[in-house]
């Protein structure tokens, strides 16, 4: 069976699980601008600029049409969900012995998007998707318990950022 690609995790913690939605994410609070879209911003700022312009003859106004300005760029490119993570890969090393034998997960910085705060791996067990580990911006490899990682159907990772939420990688194949 081929895991959903939806968009829901559960968090495993142990023995307890939670769902989580899409965004994954509790940071958001009232006081953040998350909530307004960046097409709006620009929008507004489009109109402020062109009344600006047009009403320039007094200084003020020529302030207000840069400050308008200004507002338009920051609304177009300023906030963009980060790219989806590179060479994302699933193997496993082999030790010496069976003991020291390790399932290692590597993945690489996206080349393209905008500014990264978390990666997020998820594996597919029990007919949904699993946070398996969050890590920060500069981590791009981990080591998983061989005992946790062979339970694994298939793995998947994504980004996460100011912007938003990176689309996810191709899932992996569990290891056998």
């Amino acid at each position: 069976m081929l895991p959903p690609e939806s968009d829901t995790a559960t968090l495993s913690l142990g023995s307890d699980e939670t769902i989580t939605g899409l965004a994954l994410d509790a940071a958001a609070t009232d006081e953040s601008n998350d909530q307004i879209p960046a097409g709006l911003i620009a929008a507004g700022a489009g109109l402020l600029a062109v009344a600006g312009f047009y009403l320039s003859r007094k200084w003020w106004l020529g302030l207000l049409a840069g400050t308008a300005l200004g507002m338009l760029i920051l609304g177009l490119f300023g906030r963009r969900p980060p790219g989806t993570p590179e060479d994302f890969e699933v193997f496993k090393k082999l030790g010496w012995e069976e003991d020291k034998t390790d399932t290692v997960i590597t993945w690489s910085e996206p080349a393209k998007g905008g500014k990264v705060t978390t990666y997020i791996l998820q594996g597919f067990k029990d007919d949904k998707w699993l946070i398996i580990g969050e890590y920060d911006n500069e981590t791009f490899t981990d080591t998983i318990d061989p005992s946790k990682a062979e339970e694994i159907e298939r793995w998947r990772m994504h980004a996460k950022g100011p912007g938003g939420i990176s689309k996810k990688t191709n899932s992996e194949d569990g290891l056998e």
